[in-house]
């Protein structure tokens, strides 16, 4: 690379970094869309302000990447198995608005001196709205799974399906409407179906077995560099077919979308998207000339209102003609009057491919500032006008005398997965998980399990039982596992640093969870706690306390000796800060504690013991110790005593059923060996 490149690339890169860097923060500090920002940042740093980029074509080639991470996202997140759920009226409306709005803006592109062919694509491409600021608006406002809401959605999911048959259209438009064209046309979108149905299949055949194997090796970074891998190998290939590269990262992405592994590369990916998309919105706001605007202010701000109030009435319109309420079809309205990210990209590509005409050419000189400033402007607002819309609606329709609820005709349907509240979230699934997960069900407590091998999670899923694959330090995954709504996060694997990371996040998306994690040495406790554990299974202070145990009865101690030292192990450990007592060990058959220093112990009576053959009257165990005999019992001999007769004759291995102070029981042990 030459020196020169080199500097100029890097200085450019450094300047952009910090200003975005800054910008965003200040974005995000006052609740506006980091997108937003990032466009800002392109402004700032462009020729006109900062100069600190002159050659937009470096950031620009850059960005390329950033589009194809974007539209492989895009197909990842598509949940188009949610439109089933939603029933034939939302897609139906999507429709309504994609062609509604593309011939009110291809009318008022033609009624201003713009040629139809280029005014039904550019009006096409502005009929896209920002799907990006939308659903974060809506998820803020925790509005995603109300009536409003999922139309909204829907909506935007066929948008985003428009955008392959748009990118294989941009290209033709400098062509004049002939027979040849039009096969060209039909050529080039059987091309993209073929290539869509090859993605499918290979989808489900190839990919999971790659990532299947990917996945069994426990190797994060092998599992990334294959979803780089898939995402630029399927833009590649649609170049080399003739469709865009956009085309066949989207395609790609819709393909993996709803598998088993589609969360873990969501997480994988992101870094990638979140970097390379940055300098995308960067290069948008480097297009925009503030002395051409400076110049022409009046009649941008005709533009962008033109564009918001046509987007307005033909959004509301798809809202209204499938029968939906006023008050959903004044949310579809403010909610989708914008321009997108996607309109950018595909407004880059009529720009290219207009070049060839030189009438073309001199017409969007003038015409693609100002449809740059309109489609920036209108993201601007839209954060604003979903905020103002309850407000809104409340007094426009109190006037109305109508009621303030949003449900539908047919009723409200969530599309979440409503949880019990006992609900166990366990990640990991080794030994400890499995016995867990098996004490669990036959308690019949709901789990789902969390684990980062595709193994596991496949034959989990055939068994029915609830899983989720992926990491479980990303809080995405442990929403997907529904920790919202759980009681309980139980992290059973020994990797401290990830369970700090989980423990952190599991905080944030559910405050009230409790948290148990699993600790190998003393150093690690503490940190657990100050990351927010509730409690820390401590391996070598329980495996101690066994050792300890099956020690001291081999060795003929008794069980209330060995709980008394337990108990002060378990003691000392709390007062040093470093554990919590998990409670009181439970010797053989167990014990039940009723009062304060007063315990109900089972005791076995040995088949040497001195009282063996006496009556129980004769073995003045109360007199002598100060122990009641509540019940006895033999296993051998399958007798039971409840509250035993004075004549009751003692038998070897008897197992007395007594209560008493541990001084008391302790007695009764000595008298009984």
């Amino acid at each position: 690379m030459d020196h020169h490149l080199e500097e100029l690339l890097i200085q450019s890169l450094a300047g952009l970094l910090v200003v975005a860097t800054i910008v965003s923060y200040l974005f995000k500090w006052i609740k506006l869309p980091t997108v937003l920002g990032y466009i800002l940042t392109g402004v700032l740093i462009g020729p006109h302000v900062l100069g600190v980029i002159t050659d937009a074509g470096l950031i620009s080639a850059m960005s390329q990447i950033g589009i194809i991470f974007l539209l492989f996202i895009i197909g990842l997140e598509l949940p188009i198995s949610k439109l089933k759920q939603m029933g034939f009226r939302v897609p139906l409306a999507g429709v309504f608005q994609l062609a509604l709005t593309t011939v009110a803006l291809s009318g008022a592109l033609y009624l201003v001196g713009i040629p139809l062919q280029l005014a039904l694509i550019l009006g096409a491409v502005l009929s896209l709205s920002s799907t990006a600021i939308v659903l974060k608006n809506l998820e803020d406002s925790s509005a995603l799974d109300t009536v409003h809401g999922r139309l909204i959605l829907g909506i935007l999911i066929v948008q985003d399906l428009f955008i392959i048959p748009l990118m294989t259209l941009v290209p033709t438009i400098s062509s004049p409407i002939t027979t040849d064209i039009f096969m060209t046309v039909v050529w080039v979108e059987v091309k993209s179906l073929i290539f869509l149905a090859l993605c499918v299949l290979v989808s489900w055949r190839l990919f999971p077995f790659v990532l299947d194997k990917l996945g069994g090796s426990h190797s994060r970074e092998l599992f990334i560099l294959s979803v780089v891998a898939i995402a630029i190998g399927a833009a590649f290939i649609t170049g080399q077919l003739g469709l865009s590269y956009e085309a066949g990262a989207f395609i790609a992405g819709l393909s993996l979308s709803g598998n088993i592994y589609t969360r873990q590369v969501l997480l994988d990916s992101r870094p990638f998207r979140e970097v390379f998309t940055t300098l995308f919105f960067v290069s948008v706001g480097l297009l925009v000339d503030l002395e051409f605007l400076h110049q022409n202010v009046q009649m941008a701000l005709i533009v962008t209102l033109g564009l918001i109030a046509l987007k307005f009435v033909t959004a509301y319109s798809s809202a209204w003609l499938t029968r939906y309420p006023a008050k959903v079809a004044l949310w579809v309205g403010f909610s989708l009057f914008q321009a997108g990210e996607f309109s950018f990209i595909l407004l880059h590509r009529v720009l290219e491919n207009a070049s060839h005409n030189e009438a073309w050419k001199s017409m969007l000189e003038y015409w693609s500032p100002l449809l740059v400033t309109g489609i920036i402007l209108s993201m601007f607002i839209t954060p604003l006008a979903i905020r103002a819309v309850p407000g809104i609606s409340a007094r426009l329709f109190a006037r109305r005398g109508e009621k303030g609820s949003l449900t539908h005709p047919g009723g409200e349907v969530s599309l979440q997965v409503e949880l019990p509240p006992e609900q166990v979230v366990i990640a990991g699934y080794g030994p400890i998980a499995r016995h867990l997960a098996a004490s669990l069900k036959v308690q019949r407590i709901p789990f789902t399990i969390i684990d980062m091998n595709l193994v596991t999670i496949k034959k989990l899923k055939a068994e029915g039982v609830p899983c989720v694959f992926g990491d479980v330090s990303h809080p995405e995954i442990l929403k997907a596992a529904g920790l919202r709504n759980a009681k309980l996060l139980a992290l059973t694997f020994p990797d401290i640093r990830a369970s700090e990371l989980a423990l952190k996040n599991a905080k944030k998306v559910n405050p009230d969870v409790i948290c148990v994690a699993r600790a190998r040495y003393l150093p690690e406790i503490e940190r657990l706690y100050s990351f927010g554990a509730d409690s820390v299974v401590h391996e070598e202070l329980e495996t101690a306390i066994r050792f300890i145990t099956s020690t001291l009865h081999t060795l003929g101690q008794g069980s209330a000796t060995i709980h008394q030292i337990i108990n002060l192990i378990r003691e000392q450990e709390a007062e040093s800060g470093k554990s919590i007592p998990v409670g009181d060990e439970q010797p053989v058959f167990g014990r039940l504690s009723l009062l304060v220093d007063t315990k109900i112990e089972w005791i076995e009576l040995p088949p040497e013991s001195p009282l063996v053959g006496k009556r129980l009257a004769e073995s003045d165990i109360r007199k002598s110790t100060g122990v009641n005999v509540l019940a006895i019992a033999n296993n051998m001999t399958d007798r039971q005593e409840i509250n035993p007769d004075s004549n009751y004759c003692l038998q070897p291995h008897d197992v007395l059923v007594v209560i008493g102070t541990v001084e008391q029981l302790q007695s009764l042990e000595a008298m009984l060996a």
